[in-house]
């Protein structure tokens, strides 16, 4: 009788795959939030000019109308930084190794990740190159305060504030967007009276 025990070399005791385990990422959107600059063919520095606000005068019936140049500027990027991500396999690998294509074929894909998820945290990283405890007004309106919620805790009230806070920098009322923690987002969702705010079309919530 053959059974398990006799039987031994015929059972693949450790069966494989054919599929590789792929890890499960968080999705990445600070860089819909870029003015991505496509004039950049060479060079490590690139210039944008700037043209200043027209003014107006007082003026009176036969009296010369005054001239006045518009006044001009510059803002300037320079490159300072370079990143790269690379990976290798041998050919004895690649011949002996039963998911090479697999792996091979996700280098690429992998390393583009690699790369915008480094340029998502610069840019998400920008809030903290601000002078260290200044409210940043604009207007007279802070653009940097502590959550005025127990314990610091986002409020509804902190999304109000900060969209006075746009909209004396003159920030279009559309397409608003706030990156919070999670347990902002929770807080804002179990309030009851929610559904009774007034201006709960502020945006959308990460």
């Amino acid at each position: 009788m053959m059974d398990t025990g006799n039987s031994g070399h015929l059972i693949r005791s450790e069966v494989w795959s054919s599929q590789l385990k792929e890890t499960l990422l968080d999705e990445l959107q600070a860089t819909t939030y870029v003015n991505w600059m496509n004039e950049f063919p060479d060079g490590d520095t690139f210039t944008i000019p700037s043209i200043g606000y027209a003014v107006t005068d007082d003026y009176s019936e036969n009296s010369p109308v005054q001239y006045r140049a518009l006044d001009t500027g510059e803002f300037q990027f320079s490159i300072d930084q370079y990143k790269s991500s690379g990976h290798y396999i041998t050919n004895k690998a690649k011949q002996d190794g039963f998911w090479m294509n697999q792996l091979v074929s996700s280098f690429v894909p992998k390393q583009s990740r690699a790369i915008l998820e480094t340029v998502e945290t610069k840019v998400l990283g920008l809030q903290s190159q601000q002078t260290a405890s200044s409210a940043n007004a604009i207007n007279g309106a802070d653009h940097r305060f502590v959550a005025t919620g127990t314990n610091e805790v986002f409020t509804v009230a902190d999304f109000a504030k900060a969209r006075y806070s746009l909209k004396k920098a003159n920030v279009p009322d559309t397409n608003l967007v706030a990156i919070v923690d999670p347990s902002v987002e929770y807080t804002i969702n179990t309030l009851t009276n929610i559904a009774n705010i007034s201006n709960n079309h502020v945006g959308k919530v990460l």
